[in-house]
C-alpha cells in the first residue's frame, strides 16, 4: 500500500474538503480508500467528493466498486456518477438493482441511454411498439413498477412466463 494511504488511514480524523483540494489522487488511489476498513464512511464520502469524477469510467474495477457502495448505501454519488456507473457495470441484475435504488435521479433520456446499456430483453423496452417479457422476480418487478411511474413504459402484466411490458408507440 501507498504511503499517502497509510497516512490518509492513520491521520483520516484530521481530513477536511480543504485538505483534499489539495491532494491528487488517482483511480487506484480512490479504489485503496474506498476498501479501507479503517477509514469510517463519512470520510470515505469526503474523500469521494473530492475526487475527480471524470476519470472513473476509466477504470472498470472502480466502476465495479462504486456500484457495490452505492447499492449498500454506503457512498451517495450524483447524476452523472450514477449514468457512468449503470451503463459501465457488467451484471444487469446488479445494474436493476441500482436503477431501482436511484431511478429518482433520472429522467427519460437517461433511462433510454440506460436501457440501451442492457443485453435483451430490457433493450427492448427503449424500442417503441415492443411488448418484451421480463423475468418474474423481484427486482424486475420494482422495476417496471418504476418504468411505469415514471411513464416510461405504456403499461405492463404479469404473466405465467413473467411480466410482460407494453411500450408507448409513438
Amino acid at each position: 500500500v501507498n504511503l499517502h494511504i497509510k497516512l490518509i488511514e492513520k491521520r483520516h480524523i484530521d481530513l477536511s474538503k480543504e485538505l483534499l483540494e489539495n491532494l491528487i489522487f488517482d483511480n487506484a488511489d480512490i479504489m485503496e480508500l474506498l476498501k479501507s476498513s479503517i477509514i469510517p464512511n463519512d470520510k470515505k464520502q469526503m474523500i469521494f467528493d473530492a475526487y475527480d469524477k471524470t476519470k472513473i469510467e476509466k477504470s472498470t474495477e472502480l466502476v465495479e466498486l462504486l456500484s457495490e457502495k452505492v447499492i449498500k448505501d454506503l457512498l451517495i454519488i450524483n447524476k452523472d456518477v450514477l449514468m457512468v456507473i449503470l451503463t459501465k457495470i457488467k451484471d444487469t441484475s446488479k445494474k436493476i438493482e441500482l436503477f431501482n435504488k436511484q431511478s429518482i435521479e433520472l429522467e427519460k433520456d437517461d433511462i433510454t441511454t440506460f436501457l440501451q446499456s442492457l443485453p435483451k430483453p430490457y433493450f427492448d423496452i427503449a424500442e417503441k411498439g415492443k411488448r418484451p417479457l421480463l423475468l418474474l422476480n423481484e427486482h424486475n418487478a420494482k422495476f417496471v413498477n418504476i418504468l411505469f411511474a415514471k411513464r416510461y413504459i405504456k403499461n405492463f402484466k404479469k404473466e405465467k412466463r413473467g411480466i410482460r411490458i407494453f411500450t408507448h408507440r409513438k
